[in-house]
């Protein structure tokens, strides 16, 4: 699956835990910006529904980003954004 699909439904997957579906909330919250096209492939994969403004997840869809959110909480959990270190008594 390409970086695009897997970021949006990363993106579907947190709006659906917060109880906020629609596009706007998705593209707001997605780390890539998506075209139409890319919501459309995964419609016809099987991996999200979309009825109006809302966009869910199949079950297949589910099950796919279950390990797309795995896999991104790893990668983050095993290469923690950089944090300056506190200061020292020396550095002050």
């Amino acid at each position: 699956m390409d970086r695009t699909s897997e970021e949006i439904l990363e993106a579907v997957w947190k709006a659906d835990e917060r109880g906020r579906s629609s596009l706007s909330e998705i593209r707001e919250n997605c780390a890539v910006e998506f075209a139409e096209t890319d919501l459309e492939l995964l419609t016809r994969r099987k991996l999200i529904d979309r009825t109006d403004d809302r966009i869910t997840m199949t079950a297949i869809g589910k099950k796919e980003a279950e390990g797309v959110v795995r896999r991104h909480r790893s990668t983050n959990r095993d290469h923690p954004k950089c944090t300056p270190a506190p200061l020292g008594p020396s550095a002050r």
